[in-house]
């Protein structure tokens, strides 16, 4: 099965909840994994996304292929 999920603003911290609330649920099956991660301008930290830190270890566990695109804000826009 091939499964991409796309979370835009408060939909990519969800993911990374849900994906974290998922490693801490004993599942039977636990090696599940989806395809892509696509976070759109999210309300997650790129720090959090960019450094080993425990909010994101788990996408990247159960995640192919994670992808981030951010807004960029101008000074004075």
């Amino acid at each position: 099965m091939n499964i991409h999920v796309l979370g835009h603003s408060t939909g990519a911290y969800v993911l990374t909840e849900a994906f974290d609330d998922a490693d801490d649920t004993n599942l039977a099956n636990s090696a599940w994994k989806v395809s892509q991660i696509i976070c759109i301008a999210g309300d997650v930290s790129s720090n959090v996304m960019s450094t080993p830190d425990p909010r994101s270890d788990s996408i990247y566990r159960h995640c192919i292929r994670p992808d981030k695109l951010f807004q960029q804000t101008r000074s004075g826009s």
